[in-house]
């Protein structure tokens, strides 16, 4: 799912989901979703309870002039992403006027949702914004702690207090996978 664009700007369900749109039960296995523009979740937009299990996949050169510039996750979403590789991704893009919540490079995840990473690599994404930042989380963002769970062996390029991981067994310990700071 390649070279895909909405026009910017628009409220509710529009301009979201530039490659991909979910609402329902949707697997990805074995695919690429690169190169996609939105103002909501660049390449994958999930959202209204809708599912979505993620395997041997990449999500790559997307961009969102607000959030998610990878995947976009809300409102009761459920995401798992297994053996995948999610990198140069892009939020917070110049443009989006009035877009607000313009986080996470790679996932954007607004609580309620969840998101379930194993064996992921999870890296070198922005949120064009300074590691001096409060919300500077360009790899995965979530303003509710622990809405990333790690299924382990994960690779993530910056953990920080917006993109806190939880291990499926240890809770808090997520030294099961590798990981960077703001500094690093």
């Amino acid at each position: 799912v390649r070279n895909n664009e909405l026009p910017e700007g628009g409220g509710g369900q529009t301009s979201q989901g530039g490659g991909i749109f979910n609402v329902g039960r949707l697997t990805i296995e074995q695919s690429a979703i690169t190169q996609n523009l939105a103002t909501r979740g660049g390449g994958i937009s999930n959202t209204n309870n809708g599912h979505i299990d993620i395997r041997n996949s990449t999500v790559s050169g997307n961009r969102a002039f607000g959030g998610g510039g990878g995947i976009r996750n809300v409102s009761n979403g459920r995401i798992n992403i297994a053996f995948s590789t999610i990198t140069a991704n892009r939020a917070n893009e110049p443009g989006g006027y009035g877009e607000s919540n313009r986080t996470g490079g790679g996932i954007q995840n607004l609580s309620p949702a969840r998101v379930s990473i194993g064996g992921t690599i999870l890296a070198a994404n922005t949120d064009n914004r300074g590691s001096y930042s409060s919300e500077y989380a360009p790899d995965c963002f979530s303003p509710t702690i622990y809405s990333f769970t790690s299924e382990r062996s994960n690779l993530v390029g910056v953990v920080n207090a917006q993109c806190a991981l939880r291990d499926v067994i240890w809770g808090a310990d997520a030294s099961f996978d590798l990981k960077g700071t703001n500094a690093a």
